[in-house]
């Protein structure tokens, strides 16, 4: 009985070894796909590597929402279409063309996490402060560079002041 299930196992291992040497195409795995990059321009110029997971998602949203899916968008009267993206504490405002390229954003975070070269550059200038409240706030405009910048409140004691930063650190 010993010799028969362990003949068995390896039977049934050895069919499983050939089952898996079947190579296929790439014609036979996926259906032809194209790819339509439609908003790689905004991608490129507000996305910001040092930015919160956060603010990455949502702008990653932005790009790839279909405006003309849109049940008000009606191609013959439409010359810019302005959509509403909002989140807790998160807020886009983007303005699309008929195409679905995005010509303009507006863009608000609030109290999100700051990135790490921030934080290090505010305690290191403001030592004994602590955050109050912070914003991150992102302009686009097409054709344009994007303006993107952090407002940080700082308090101490009785004392308030608010800071202007970039992406990278510097105060403004």
């Amino acid at each position: 009985m010993k010799n028969f299930i362990i003949g068995l196992l390896v039977l049934g291992l050895t069919n499983l070894s050939v089952a898996q040497n079947k190579s296929l195409s790439q014609s036979e795995l996926l259906p032809e796909v194209t790819i339509v990059p439609r908003n790689l321009t905004y991608i490129s110029k507000v996305v910001d590597d040092n930015a919160p997971l956060k603010v990455k998602k949502l702008e990653r949203t932005v790009a790839r929402y279909d405006v003309t899916e849109h049940p008000d968008f009606e191609l013959e009267d439409i010359q810019a279409f302005e959509v509403i993206f909002q989140e807790s504490n998160a807020r886009v405002i983007a303005t699309y063309d008929e195409a679905g390229k995005i010509l303009k954003s507006f863009e608000k975070f609030k109290n999100i996490a700051l990135p790490k070269n921030i934080v290090k550059q505010i305690m290191m200038k403001y030592p004994g402060w602590h955050f109050e409240s912070d914003t991150y706030l992102v302009r686009y405009f097409q054709g344009k560079e994007a303006k993107k910048y952090y407002t940080v409140k700082l308090l101490k004691d009785d004392n308030r002041i608010k800071l202007k930063i970039d992406p990278s650190g510097r105060i403004l």
